[in-house]
This record gives structure tokens, sequence and C-alpha cells, in this order.
């Protein structure tokens, strides 16, 4: 009797412990920043920050006209830009966007933090993008069972041509998405 109350004890407590762990395996939101947030809490979080918005009206066009917000920050000590998304005026999503002038050095970035977004979040499916020159990229889909909430992560690298006198620079970057799905459902489309 007393092994299979101490059996049942330790039982409950590895689910406990189980479902804590994988409760807190979801974000809280981007850069400090908590899903739902609206623009002026936003600007105001990042500015605290130290962090200088970074106006860039062709921003709008590339993530579907949706409102968004872009920083100048840093991230694990690396320049990066963060975009924030919102949808009904509460923040979605948002991306951490480390721009680089070489794919050498963009894949170094992939590879030291999608490991680190591994151990926080554990097993990803990780992919190739054919499409824009066999990058690497690396998916999480993540689900709250105490809210029923989805959310997901991307790890990706990209490139694009520099907009300048000559189109032979290729300028990459490595990005991590951000998404609330389940937020930006709920979240009535902006008319």
């Amino acid at each position: 009797m007393t092994n299979l109350i101490r059996s049942m004890a330790l039982l409950i407590v590895a689910v406990c412990t189980c479902g804590a762990a994988y409760a807190d395996g979801v974000p809280a939101g981007v850069a400090g920043v908590p899903w739902g947030a609206s623009k002026p809490e936003v600007m105001h979080m990042m500015r605290d920050k130290g962090f200088a918005e970074h106006v860039a009206p062709e921003l709008q066009a590339e993530t579907g006209g949706r409102d968004v917000l872009e920083f100048d920050g840093f991230f694990d000590d690396q320049n990066c830009h963060y975009i924030f998304m919102f949808k009904n005026g509460q923040m979605t999503g948002g991306d951490v966007a480390f721009i680089r002038y070489s794919q050498t050095a963009a894949t170094a970035l992939y590879d030291h933090f999608t490991p680190m977004l591994a151990e926080k979040y554990g097993h990803y499916q990780a992919r190739t993008e054919e499409v824009s020159g066999n990058f690497p990229y690396a998916v999480w889909a993540l689900h709250d069972p105490a809210s029923g909430d989805e959310y997901t992560i991307t790890t990706f690298i990209d490139h694009y041509y520099f907009e300048g006198p000559s189109l032979d620079t290729r300028v990459y970057s490595f990005v991590i998405t951000y998404i609330a799905n389940s937020l930006d459902k709920r979240a009535k489309p902006e008319l």
C-alpha cells in the first residue's frame, strides 16, 4: 500500500511538473511586449528600452497591408530590427530581423539562435526553402493546454538585392517570427 501511495504521489508530481513546463513553453509576446498590446503601449515599452522607431512605408506592403511598427535595437548583443504587427489595434505578431551582408553571417545567426529556441520551446520541423535559395528554416507549432491558444515561431534566412546604383549587392537576413495564431483569428479585421 505504501509503495502504491508513493507511486501515485510521484506520478502526480511528474504530471504537474511536465504540465507546468509545457504551459511555460509558449511565447508571452515579442521582446517583452505582451500579446494584445496596443501601438501606444508597444511604442512606450520599446522607447523605454532605448530602441528607436524606424519608419519604413514599404513594410506595410510587405506585411499584407497590416498595421506595423518597426524599431532598431539589439537582441542577444546583435543589431536587429523589431517589427510588430497589429490587427484591430492588438499586437498579434512580430519579427526580429538581423540584416547581414553575407550568407555566412546570416547562417551563423540561424545556427546560433535556432538551437536556443529549440532548448526553450522543444522540437521543431526543419525544412529547406527551395524558392529563395535553399535556405534552412525551422517551425515550431505551439499549443498552450491551459488556454487552448496556438502560436507559431519560425526562424529562416532570406535575401534580397540592395536598392541602390548597383543591383549586385545581395543582402541577407536571419529572421525570427512570432505569431499568436489564436489572437490573430479572434481579432476582428480592420475596416
